[in-house]
């Protein structure tokens, strides 16, 4: 039984504020089944899956946890099921990445706020391209191609960049209170999956932050 899509329908209908009744109606389906549904004590039939997909305006391969984006255009993933140990802990954490990454643009396309969001982007576009930057170094990609600026000052402006926006999205937040201001049960309520993987990246870094102080 697919343990997303109860979870991701329930979701989808929480954000477009409708309740279960009118949402059955819709769909041409008892409540009751529909609960069935979203508990994950009944699997739909394709049917019903398309129908589903219309109405929230999404691709099925999202209501079934397959990508991470509601149009389908984004990752396909499968939860690690290789035999090769390595290979199921590569698959593990790639996962886990890609559903921290996505839960981070959505909570910052919830917040609505711009200034917030350009500093969020701004942040994690100059680290990324950081860490790109070191992956490809001994590719053929030229370092003109990657940037424009000479190597040695590029890491440093970069480091000092990010180190000024961390500052700037934590102004940002004390400046506005209420701003993404959930629990842990309204995270789990809105990003079921997503929540469980944040959870557990939190984790596992705070474990390897233990280790490192401890050298």
């Amino acid at each position: 039984m697919n343990v997303h899509f109860g979870r991701t329908l329930a979701k989808l209908r929480k954000e477009k504020k409708v309740s279960q009744r009118e949402t059955a109606e819709a769909l041409s389906v008892s409540q009751a089944l529909l609960s069935h549904y979203e508990n994950g004590l009944r699997e739909p039939g394709l049917a019903f899956l398309c129908r589903a997909a219309d109405y929230f305006s999404c691709s099925t391969d999202y209501l079934l946890g397959r990508t991470l984006d509601k149009q389908g255009i984004s990752l396909v993933l499968d939860m690690p099921g290789e035999e090769d140990p390595a290979e199921n802990e590569k698959n593990r954490r790639t996962y886990l990445l890609a559903n921290g990454f996505a839960m981070l643009s959505e909570l910052l396309q919830e917040s609505e706020d711009p200034t917030l969001f350009a500093q969020a982007y701004d942040y994690l576009s100059l680290i990324f391209c950081r860490l790109f930057r070191q992956l490809v170094t001994n590719s053929n990609v030229g370092e003109t191609t990657l940037s424009a600026l000479p190597p040695q000052m590029l890491d440093l402006a970069v480091r000092a960049l990010a180190s000024s926006l961390e500052f700037a999205i934590s102004d940002r937040l004390r400046e506005t209170p209420d701003l993404l201001a959930f629990d842990g049960d309204q995270m789990m309520e809105r990003y079921p999956v997503r929540w469980e993987s944040m959870l557990t990246l939190i984790k596992e870094s705070d474990e390897r932050l233990s280790r490192f102080i401890d050298l």
